[in-house]
């Protein structure tokens, strides 16, 4: 059985196409850093650990009101959004993170937490730098942007 030259270039368009699409993204920029926790006051929270940290980072640029739309909108978010865990060991002193980026888009980082307040209300985190931003990476660029971890709180629900 012979095959056409005809369908091996059709074939080598199609895998070529895949590995485009699997491999060449816009979004091959990082964003890495330490997270120092040595001096973080937690009272009320035990156990703690690196992955409770989730390091946000979103887009600067909003979604827009749908078309046609004429009244007023407040249902904007980021076009992009990335949350990923902190690693490490919290014992350590520091945790570390590291997350893509889309290349070429301002955002900004920020710190929240997955921890277990136990009382009975809702956890804030503060850190040094509160948020960090506006940043913009070119494609294959890795930024470093360290925070501190200043303190995990609860604030009760009355």
């Amino acid at each position: 059985m012979r095959i056409s030259s005809a369908v091996i270039s059709a074939l080598c368009t199609l895998l070529f196409g895949l590995f485009l699409g699997t491999n060449a993204r816009a979004e091959d920029a990082i964003l890495k850093g330490t997270i120092n926790v040595a001096a973080a006051k937690t009272e009320g929270f035990t156990g703690l650990k690196c992955d409770e940290i989730i390091v946000n980072v979103y887009s600067k640029e909003q979604t827009s009101r749908p078309p046609g739309y004429k009244g007023i909108w407040l249902l904007s978010k980021p076009v992009w959004e990335r949350h990923v865990k902190a690693e490490g060991s919290w014992t350590s002193g520091s945790c570390s993170y590291s997350v893509k980026v889309v290349a070429k888009s301002e955002f900004g980082v920020d710190l929240t937490t997955d921890a277990v307040a136990h009382c009975g209300g809702y956890d804030t985190v503060t850190s040094t730098p509160e948020q960090a931003g506006w940043f913009k990476l070119t494609l294959g660029e890795t930024k470093e942007q360290n925070f501190k971890l200043d303190a995990l709180d609860c604030i009760p629900v009355t």
